[in-house]
């Protein structure tokens, strides 16, 4: 097979996700605990508001955490951007709405993902590869968690290898 013909395999799969159940991430990874932190700080309508959530009381998992705060309808904007989710993807989208930082389908997943997070008031779980052509062999965890800040959409973001572990 031809370099050019594997490359654009390897770009389709990228974009590519696979739902995961809570009971399928790995115990001890950034995307578990902020999991077990979320259950234990969600409002009574399955979001956590972001004045509910200090960082400082969870300094192990903000290098694995972004925040997404929807600025108009579907428009979601990266606001916090953590340091080992930076080293993973390569690259800094602090400040970036979500159509300037990914290509087309891996955006519409996870606008489709912070949707349904935010309408069922429960987190969406994943892995996929990502989606930069750098980057296309990396297989990651995920979660969309909903949350509020200032009345609008906010989205927690959690994202780690397999193997990472913060316990």
């Amino acid at each position: 097979m031809n370099s050019d013909v594997l490359k654009e395999k390897n770009r389709v799969r990228s974009t590519e996700y696979w739902r995961l159940a809570a009971g399928a991430l790995p115990q001890g990874n950034p995307v578990s605990v902020f999991y077990d932190v979320f259950q234990n700080l969600k409002d009574d309508t399955g979001r956590l508001p972001r004045d509910r959530f200090h960082p400082m009381e969870h300094t192990r998992l903000l290098p694995w955490v972004q925040m997404y705060l929807e600025t108009e309808p579907l428009q979601f904007k990266c606001i916090l951007m953590g340091t080992g989710v930076r080293d993973i993807i390569g690259r800094d989208v602090t400040g970036l709405h979500l159509t300037e930082s990914v290509p087309g389908l891996f955006q519409e997943n996870r606008v489709r993902e912070f949707v349904e997070c935010h309408e069922t008031g429960n987190p969406v779980l994943s892995e996929s590869l990502l989606p930069f052509e750098d980057k296309e062999h990396v297989l990651v965890l995920r979660g969309a968690f909903p949350g509020m800040k200032d009345g609008r959409r906010l989205i927690y973001l959690p994202l780690a290898m397999h193997a990472t572990r913060i316990s």
